[in-house]
């Protein structure tokens, strides 16, 4: 079971605490659920925020899902590039988790997994780290696509950089050059949708980094 909250800070009585900071339920909910997802409710307004929330919501409900070490293996294989945009080094150290040379029980292992992916989404992803991610992934097409397609994708490189355009513009592009060109790896990894694209608003865009 998936537990996430949204808080907005209250207090136990419902009003607005003094000072900034979580409401003693929240307080509460994160000792009892170490790693909980959880967000101010006003904070969801921005846009890298929101992605942030919904990236760990829908990768801690399909961890929850794991049942056995095949499936842990499938798990991480598929959430390489997401996790690999988030934290290269914690990432690398859920790999040996699941290489598992020190050969520990199953249920040991899921245990260190989450302790890392916890450490990984303990904060947003820097966007110079997805963008060396999404650079990565574009490798697969150089030797495929005419010049003026790759200067295209360059481009959208950077006005992802500057902000100017959301995530979900330069993952759409990647994908449709998976599709075109079979490349299942790419197709297979969950960064191509980390949460239901029905969650991106209309109203999306790159603005709203920062508060």
């Amino acid at each position: 079971m998936v537990y996430f909250a949204l808080t907005t800070g209250m207090d136990i009585d419902g009003k607005q605490p003094a000072q900034r900071g979580q409401g003693l339920f929240a307080q509460r909910l994160s000792q009892d659920f170490p790693g909980v997802a959880m967000e101010e409710e006003g904070r969801l307004h921005n846009f890298a925020l929101r992605g942030h929330f919904l990236i760990h919501v829908y990768t801690s409900a399909r961890f929850h899902q794991i049942k056995s070490l095949k499936d842990l293996v499938n798990f991480h294989s598929r959430h390489k590039l997401l996790f690999l945009g988030y934290n290269q080094a914690a990432m690398r150290r859920m790999g040996k988790v699941v290489a598992n040379h020190e050969g520990q029980a199953f249920q040991e292992m899921l245990k260190l997994y989450r302790i890392e992916m916890d450490l990984l989404f303990s904060s947003p992803f820097k966007h110079n780290s997805m963008i060396n991610v999404l650079d990565h992934a574009f490798g697969g097409f150089k030797q495929l696509l005419k010049s003026d397609e790759k200067a295209f994708f360059k481009e959208l490189l950077e006005d992802y950089r500057d902000e100017r355009i959301p995530l979900s513009v330069a993952l759409n592009m990647l994908k449709g050059w998976s599709i075109q060109h079979g490349n299942e790896y790419l197709l297979s990894q969950q960064l191509m949708e980390p949460y239901p694209k029905t969650l991106i608003e209309i109203s999306d865009s790159g603005k709203g980094r920062q508060l």
